[in-house]
């Protein structure tokens, strides 16, 4: 239920969000049409303007109803990589079933890395593997116990809400993930 209510909330915030966004995107279209050249204040709001729909359809992948999800993954990682240090590549595209536990999964490894990094996705057998390769990592081993074990104990902030949905996921599913990591790399298993 409270997943259920989660993913409602989301749907309805972005969905509102959403329609000024793309407003504002039109009239910066507008204005560069009638002045026929773009000043740098309006690259600056164009920027923040794709910026932020970008980061409102990944939130509505990540964090709202799977039945809704008309995206694609290729589309949904070139949403992260405007907007991130952390560069994804993928080998593909995947089910639409699997789509919202690999952007939770891009988005743990991706919070993991304050300076950037690369970010590999691929498959293993059953399972989705996310390979985050960078120079330094943050120190977060509570991270990864929470999603190899949802009953270790994981506090939700506003900065890490996404691991505790991914482990959520995964455990309404009957899953767990596996995690190993490295001095320069961490990778992130899921059941797929």
């Amino acid at each position: 239920m409270t997943n259920d209510l989660s993913s409602h909330v989301v749907a309805r915030m972005t969905h509102d969000l959403a329609n000024p966004l793309g407003a504002i995107g039109n009239g910066v279209e507008l204005l560069e049409l009638i002045s026929g050249t773009q000043s740098p204040e309006l690259a600056l709001i164009q920027e923040a303007t794709a910026t932020a729909q970008a980061r409102l359809r990944l939130m509505r992948v990540a964090f709202g109803a799977t039945s809704t999800q008309s995206r694609t993954l290729p589309e949904m990682l070139a949403d992260w990589n405007l907007i991130s240090k952390s560069i994804v590549q993928s080998a593909g595209d995947i089910h639409k079933k699997l789509l919202q536990k690999t952007i939770l999964a891009v988005m743990c490894c991706g919070a993991v890395m304050p300076m950037g990094g690369t970010i590999s996705l691929d498959f293993d057998g059953p399972n989705l593997v996310a390979t985050a390769q960078a120079d330094r990592f943050l120190d977060t081993p509570d991270v990864w116990a929470h999603l190899e074990d949802p009953s270790f104990p994981f506090a939700p902030t506003a900065s890490t809400i996404h691991v505790n949905f991914l482990a959520a996921l995964l455990a309404r599913d009957g899953q767990t993930a596996q995690v190993t990591s490295s001095a320069d790399s961490v990778i992130l298993s899921i059941p797929a």
